[in-house]
C-alpha cells in the first residue's frame, strides 16, 4: 500500500512540474502577469491531484488496492458552500477559534504577560447596525475608520459579526485581502471555494467561474483590510446577491457599496471596560484618574489601549501600576508596543497605512508633522511641500481617503493628522534631521510671513488667529535650535497680536524675547525690534526706568541703521512713558518729532496713534471739547486705514483717561463706543475688559 501511495505522490509532483513547465513556455502571459507563477504552481498542483486522484480512485474501484481504515479523510467540497472534514461541517474560509496551543520557546515571549480576562468590547450602535445590514442582505457594506487608519477593531467587529451570523448563511467565506491585487484576490477565493480550473486558465475564465460558484449561495463574505492594489479591481471579485459582503479598510471612500459604516475610536466607557478585562476591575477603580488620563492618552484607540494594558499589567506589584505606565506612554509613543509581536506595535500598524502611498507622498505625510496638532491651512501644507495650492488640496484629499489626516470642525478650512498619527510621523520626520530643520524653519517662516502681512489686529483676518498654536511652537523650535534670528524674526514680527490678542502668552514671549539678546543678534535693526518690544512688555508693566533705558538703546540702532519709521515708533512709545509720568513737556516733543517722522515716511497708522496719543494728552489740560474732536479726526483715519482694532482701543483708551480724570457719564459713553467696535471685531477677551471697564464706569 504504501509503495502505492508513494508512486502516486511522485506522480503527482512529475505532473504538476510538466504542467507548469508546458503553461509557462507556451502560454507567455504567464510571465508577464504579476504573482503569476505562483497562480500558476496552485493551479497545476490543484490539477495534477485531481488526476492523480481520479487514477487512485478508479484503480481502487478495480480492486487493485483497498482503501485502509486510517486513510486521510477525503475533503468535500458540498454545494451549500461548507467543507466537510472528517464528518465535521465547517464554513468556508471560518476563523475557527479554538484554545491556543502552548507558547513556543521565544526569548521574547516571556515579557508578554498572560491576560487577566478575554472580553470583547461591544462597540455600541455602529456594532448593532453592521449586523442589521448583514441579517436583512441588502447587498454590500463596508466598515471604514473614521479616526485612525489603524487599531480602531475594524476586523475585531467583522468576527464577532460573523460568528453571530453564520448560522444565517449558507457559509462563511473570510477573504484577507491586504495587498493582494484582484487576481490574486480572486485565485485565493476560488481556492477556498474549492474550485479547480484547467492550467492556463485566462482571467477572464477565473472572475467567470468565481461568479457561477457564488451566484447559487447565500454566503456571509468578509474582505478583511482592503487596500488600494484591491480596489482597482474590486468588482471582479465583489459578490452579488444572495451573498452578504463587509468590507473593512482604512480607505474611507470606496465606491459601489450600498452603506459605509464609519468606526470612530471607543467611548471612555467602553475604554474602561476593555481597561477591566485586562487589569481587572480593582485595580482600574483603584486607579480611576490615573486609568482615565491612559485612555486619553491612547486617543481611545482600542488597539493602543490594549497595548498599554498589557504592559500597565506587567507592572502590577508595584504601587499604581497604570500611572507608572503613563509616564512612560506620556512622554514616548514608542512605548506603545509589545515585544515580541508587530500586532502589538502602533507604529508597525500605522507603517502599514503608509503602504498605499509613494516614497514622495510618505515624505509630504511625514512633514506635516511640523504643525502643531491642532491644525494646519492647505497654504501652509503648500508651502511646506513647495507646490501650488492646488496641488496640495489634491494631496490631502488622497491622506483624507487613506485615515491619514482628518478636517477640522470649524468656519475655515483646516486639517490636522490623525490622533496618534502626529505622534507617529513626527517620529518618521525626527529619525531625517535635515528633513526635520528644513521643514521646521520652512513652517517659521511661513508664520513670519502670514504675520508680517498681516500686522494690524482686525477681525477681516481670523485666519492669522488660527495660527497662533504653529507661532508657538516655531518660537520655541528655533530658541531649542539657538537660532536667535529666526526667533528674533518670530516674536518681534509678531508684537501687535503678542500685545493685544496673544496676551495670555506673555510669559512666553518675554522669554523669548530676552532669548534673543543671549543667543545674540548680528543685524541691527532686528535687534532694535527686540529691544523695542521688550520696552513695550516693561511699559505694560509699570517699569517704566527699565521701559525708557530698553526704548534708548532701540533708538540709538534704528538711527544707526538709518531706519526712520523704526526710529518713530520709538520715539511715539518714549512719550507713552513720559506721558505715563505727567511729564507732559517731554512727552509733547517726543510725539511731535514722531509725528514728522510718520507722515515723512507716509505712515498713516503710525501717524494716527500718535494723534491718538495727543488727544488723550490734550484731555489731561482740561480742554474735553477740543480732546473730542481730535479723536473723531483720529476714528476719521482709522476708517480709512480700515483699523477697526484700532477706532476700539481708541474709544476704550479715551474713556480710561475721562474716567481717571472723574467723568463718569462721558467714560461710560466712549465705553459703549469701544464695545461697538470690539464687537465687529469679535475679540472676546477685549469684549470682556471693556465690559470691565463700562461697569467701572457705572459705579
Amino acid at each position: 500500500m504504501k509503495r502505492f501511495w508513494w508512486a502516486f505522490v511522485l506522480g503527482w509532483l512529475i505532473l504538476t512540474a510538466v504542467a507548469i513547465a508546458v503553461s509557462w513556455f507556451a502560454f507567455p502571459d504567464w510571465q508577464t502577469r504579476q504573482g503569476g507563477l505562483w497562480e500558476l504552481l496552485g493551479i497545476a498542483a490543484a490539477g495534477a491531484l485531481a488526476f492523480v486522484g481520479g487514477l487512485a480512485a478508479l484503480l481502487e474501484k478495480l480492486g487493485v488496492f483497498k482503501s485502509g481504515a486510517s486513510q486521510t479523510p477525503a475533503l468535500n467540497i458540498n454545494q451549500t458552500g461548507t467543507t466537510n472534514i472528517a464528518g465535521q461541517t465547517v464554513n468556508i474560509g471560518q476563523v475557527v477559534n479554538q484554545p491556543l496551543p502552548p507558547p513556543e520557546a521565544n526569548d521574547s515571549l516571556g515579557s508578554i504577560p498572560p491576560v487577566k480576562a478575554v472580553t470583547y468590547v461591544h462597540r455600541g450602535t455602529i456594532e448593532d447596525d453592521v449586523k442589521a445590514f448583514l441579517r436583512s442582505g441588502n447587498g454590500t457594506g463596508a466598515i471604514v475608520g473614521l479616526h485612525a487608519p489603524g487599531g480602531l477593531g475594524k476586523t475585531e467587529l467583522a468576527k464577532h459579526a460573523a460568528a453571530e451570523l453564520k448560522g444565517k448563511f449558507d457559509g462563511l467565506l473570510w477573504v484577507d485581502v491586504g495587498e493582494k491585487t484582484p487576481p490574486q484576490v480572486v485565485a485565493d477565493m476560488l481556492l477556498k471555494c474549492g474550485v479547480q480550473l484547467p492550467p492556463g486558465a485566462s482571467y477572464d475564465q477565473q472572475k467567470n467561474e468565481l461568479r457561477h460558484r457564488l451566484q447559487d449561495c447565500r454566503l456571509l463574505v468578509i474582505l478583511d483590510d482592503v487596500r488600494q492594489k484591491a480596489l482597482a479591481g474590486l468588482t471582479d471579485f465583489l459578490p452579488a446577491k444572495p451573498c452578504a459582503v463587509l468590507l473593512t479598510s482604512r480607505i474611507q471612500q470606496i465606491g459601489g457599496m450600498n452603506r459605509i459604516f464609519e468606526l470612530d475610536h471607543m467611548t471612555p466607557e467602553q475604554a474602561n471596560e476593555l481597561l477591566e478585562a485586562v487589569l481587572g476591575a480593582e485595580v482600574v477603580a483603584a486607579e480611576k484618574e490615573a486609568a482615565e488620563k491612559l485612555a486619553a492618552r491612547c486617543a481611545f484607540n482600542p488597539l493602543a489601549l490594549e497595548i498599554a494594558a498589557r504592559r500597565a499589567r506587567q507592572l502590577q506589584g508595584i504601587k499604581k501600576p497604570i500611572a507608572r505606565y503613563f509616564e512612560l506612554a506620556q512622554a514616548r509613543f514608542s512605548e506603545l508596543v509589545m515585544d515580541g509581536d508587530a500586532r502589538w506595535d502602533m507604529e508597525k500598524v500605522y507603517d502599514i497605512s503608509t503602504l498605499d502611498l509613494n516614497e514622495t507622498d510618505r515624505k509630504r505625510f511625514c512633514a506635516l508633522s511640523a504643525f502643531h496638532p491642532t491644525g494646519f491651512a492647505p497654504e501652509a501644507a503648500a508651502f511646506l511641500w513647495e507646490m501650488e495650492l492646488p496641488e496640495a488640496r489634491q494631496t490631502l484629499s488622497r491622506f483624507i481617503n487613506l485615515s491619514l489626516v482628518k478636517v477640522v470642525e470649524g468656519e475655515r478650512e483646516r486639517y490636522r493628522l490623525h490622533d496618534l498619527l502626529d505622534e507617529y510621523a513626527g517620529k518618521k520626520l525626527h529619525e531625517d534631521k535635515v528633513e526635520e530643520i528644513g521643514k521646521k524653519n520652512a513652517l517659521a517662516e511661513w508664520v513670519v510671513a502670514l504675520f508680517s502681512e498681516n500686522p494690524t489686529v482686525s477681525g477681516s483676518v481670523p485666519h492669522v488667529v488660527d495660527e497662533r498654536s504653529n507661532l508657538l511652537q516655531s518660537c520655541e523650535w528655533a530658541r531649542g535650535q539657538k537660532n536667535g534670528e529666526l526667533l528674533a524674526r518670530l516674536v518681534t514680527q509678531t508684537r501687535n497680536w503678542f500685545y493685544n490678542i496673544f496676551k495670555e502668552d506673555w510669559s512666553y514671549w518675554i522669554a523669548w524675547l530676552e532669548a534673543c539678546l543671549q543667543l545674540g543678534i548680528e543685524d541691527k535693526q532686528l535687534k532694535a525690534n527686540v529691544l523695542q518690544a521688550i520696552g513695550d512688555v516693561q511699559q505694560f508693566r509699570k517699569e517704566m526706568d527699565a521701559a525708557l533705558a530698553s526704548y534708548s538703546e532701540a533708538l540709538k540702532l534704528f538711527r544707526a541703521v538709518g531706519d526712520r519709521l523704526g526710529e518713530a515708533n520709538v520715539l511715539q512709545a518714549i512719550g507713552d512713558v513720559q506721558q505715563f509720568r505727567a511729564d507732559r513737556d517731554a512727552a509733547l516733543a517726543s510725539y511731535s518729532e514722531a509725528l514728522k517722522l510718520f507722515r515723512a515716511v507716509g505712515d498713516r497708522l503710525g501717524e494716527a496713534n500718535v494723534l491718538a496719543a495727543l488727544t488723550r494728552l490734550s484731555l489731561h489740560s482740561g480742554d474735553i471739547p477740543a480732546a473730542e474732536k481730535q479723536l473723531e479726526q483720529v476714528i476719521t483715519m482709522r476708517r480709512v486705514i480700515g483699523d477697526l482694532y484700532s477706532e476700539g482701543a481708541d474709544y476704550g483708551n479715551f474713556s480710561v483717561a475721562l474716567l481717571n480724570l472723574g467723568h463718569k457719564a462721558k467714560a461710560k459713553e466712549y465705553a459703549l463706543k469701544a464695545r461697538k467696535a470690539f464687537e465687529k471685531v469679535g475679540e472676546q477677551t477685549v469684549l470682556k475688559q471693556v465690559d470691565g471697564l463700562i461697569a467701572a464706569c457705572e459705579k
